[in-house]
């Protein structure tokens, strides 16, 4: 593992991925994935997926989402244009962090990943007019098992950097946390 910083969070999986560039008077170079190394934080099956998203607007959240077993999957999130707040919220109910997040801003320019594992769910803020996201994912999508979450729900009590564009995705149910947890 020498071509990575790896960051752990309190959040049981979910690292902050670096890569280490080097760097001469051409520019620079850098690893964007390696299997052997990702595969010792725990993103060890195959990328099955890969996913590149476009948000032409500043404030727009996109998430919460996350598969139900037996699709869970994990993901390899990173932006490639423009500047993201990327959030990951424990939906582990036996999970001590349970309902706890972590964030990280993620840029063209810092090149951070986030590990997103199995079990947790994803969302992200963007903080440029145009931001782009590619997702390394070891699962194929299934429609039946995913799950979206209110990014505004205050059980979660997300604090966004920035004003809310309050324009949510169609297939984010409106309901909040509670309808999804009953009982927390």
């Amino acid at each position: 593992m020498d071509r990575f910083v790896y960051e752990k969070t309190i959040i049981e999986g979910v690292y902050i991925i670096t890569p280490k560039k080097i760097h001469d008077n051409r520019g620079y170079y850098e690893r964007y994935f390696c299997s052997c190394e990702f595969k010792e934080v725990g993103f060890n099956n195959t990328v099955r997926q890969i996913n590149h998203s476009q948000t032409t607007a500043k404030g727009v959240i996109r998430g919460f989402h996350y598969q139900n077993k037996p699709y869970e999957e994990s993901k390899l999130v990173r932006c490639i244009k423009g500047r993201i707040f990327d959030v990951a919220l424990d939906v582990r109910k036996d999970s001590p962090t349970f309902l706890q997040y972590v964030s990280c801003e993620l840029t063209d320019d810092n090149s951070k990943y986030m590990l997103i594992p199995k079990g947790v769910a994803h969302a992200f803020q963007t903080l440029t007019d145009i931001s782009e996201i590619l997702y390394l994912v070891d699962r194929e999508y299934q429609p039946s098992t995913d799950v979206a979450i209110n990014p505004l729900d205050p059980k979660i009590k997300i604090d966004w950097p920035i004003e809310v564009n309050k324009e949510l995705s169609k297939e984010i149910r409106h309901d909040f946390i509670t309808d999804f947890f009953v009982g927390i």
